[in-house]
C-alpha cells in the first residue's frame, strides 16, 4: 500500500520552504543510500533534482534520474526512489488546487509522469535563483 503525502509533505528534510495561495516551493535533502517506498502526494508538482542521482520507480516503468533533471508528477502519481551513496537534494514547487483558476493564463500540464532534460526550462531556474537568494516568492509569477 502507498503512502499519501498530504500538501507540502515530503519524506525527508525539509531545508527550505516559501508558501502561498498557489504553489508551496520546498528544498528537500535525502541521506545517501535513502529508499524511500511506494508514496503518491495530494498535489500535482514539479521537481528538480539539484544534487545526486536516483532511480525512480513507478508501476509503469524506471527512470534514472540525474541533477539538473526537471520532472513533473501529476496528483496521486504513485511512485518509489532510491538515492544512490551521494543522496540528493531537490527543489520542488508543488501546485496547489485551486493554482491555475486564480492565473490571468491557462497552461496545459501533462496528464502523467513526464522526465525534462536538464535546461528544458530556463525559467524554472531563475525562479530556484530567487527562491534560493529571499527574494520575494510573488515574482515566480513571472517565470509561468
Amino acid at each position: 500500500m502507498a503512502l499519501n503525502l498530504k500538501e507540502g509533505e515530503y519524506l525527508r528534510q525539509n531545508l527550505k520552504s516559501f508558501n502561498n495561495s498557489f504553489f508551496k516551493q520546498s528544498i528537500t535533502s535525502y541521506e545517501p543510500n535513502c529508499a524511500i517506498g511506494k508514496h503518491y502526494h495530494d498535489n500535482s508538482y514539479i521537481s528538480i533534482l539539484l544534487k545526486g542521482m536516483y532511480y525512480e520507480k513507478s508501476s509503469f516503468e524506471g527512470n534514472l534520474i540525474t541533477s539538473g533533471n526537471i520532472l513533473f508528477r501529476p496528483s496521486f502519481y504513485t511512485h518509489e526512489n532510491m538515492f544512490e551513496s551521494y543522496g540528493g537534494i531537490c527543489f520542488n514547487i508543488e501546485l496547489k488546487p485551486e493554482w491555475q483558476k486564480q492565473l490571468d493564463k491557462t497552461l496545459t500540464l501533462p496528464e502523467s509522469f513526464y522526465s525534462y532534460k536538464t535546461g528544458s526550462f530556463p525559467s524554472l531556474y531563475k525562479l530556484l535563483f530567487n527562491f534560493l537568494n529571499d527574494y520575494n516568492g510573488e515574482l515566480a509569477f513571472e517565470f509561468i
